[in-house]
């Protein structure tokens, strides 16, 4: 079940398993494993670990559920990295032109 949501997600946010083994610090393997074997369980650590990486809820993880504040959770995410990405321009634009 967990398992099966952990490949899901990230799938979905277009992560390898090396790049989420290093945004969690849980080792490849274990994450193979708990994919490959549909883990029932994962310790509140690792839980807390994933949910980070990938962006989700514990509800999203552990039950599959997804509501509504989840979703548009995610489209502040995608606002904000917008917003970030034109601060970051106009920032830089501003440096230049200080030189």
């Amino acid at each position: 079940m967990i398992g099966q949501r952990i490949k899901k997600l990230r799938e979905q946010y277009r992560i390898s398993n090396a790049e989420l083994a290093r945004k969690t610090g849980i080792s490849q393997s274990h994450l193979v494993k708990l994919q490959a074997k549909n883990a029932q369980s994962v310790s509140l650590q690792t839980a807390a670990l994933l949910c980070g990486a990938l962006e989700c809820s514990l509800d999203c993880l552990v039950f599959g559920k997804q509501d509504r504040y989840e979703r548009r959770n995610k489209a502040q995410k995608a606002e904000i990295r917008i917003l970030r990405a034109a601060l970051t321009e106009a920032t830089e634009a501003k440096l230049r032109n200080m030189k």
